[in-house]
C-alpha cells in the first residue's frame, strides 16, 4: 500500500511509472511494525534533461535522483 501510494504520487506530478521506483527494508526483523526494528524507505525517479540528446530514439538522456531516509519503530508500539 505504501509502495503504491508513494508511486502514485510521482505520477500526480508529471513522472510515469516506469520512472519511478520505490523499497522498504525492515531491520533486523522482516515485519516492520515490530517494536526496536528499523524501517528504511528508499526512492529513485529517473528524471530525463530536455536539452541533451538522446543517446538513441529509445533511450533519453536522464539522471537518478534518489533519498532514502530511516526511522525506527517506537518501544511502545502496540503497547495499551
Amino acid at each position: 500500500m505504501l509502495l503504491a501510494s508513494t508511486i502514485n504520487a510521482f505520477t500526480g506530478v508529471a513522472f510515469s511509472r516506469a520512472q519511478a521506483a520505490a523499497r522498504i527494508a525492515c531491520a533486523p526483523r522482516a515485519d516492520c511494525l515490530t517494536r526496536g526494528n528499523t524501517v528504511t524507505i528508499e526512492l529513485t525517479l529517473r528524471v530525463p534533461l530536455p536539452l541533451i540528446p538522446a543517446i538513441d530514439a529509445s533511450t533519453p538522456f536522464a539522471v537518478a535522483v534518489e533519498a532514502a531516509a530511516s526511522q525506527p519503530v517506537s518501544r511502545f508500539w502496540g503497547a495499551r
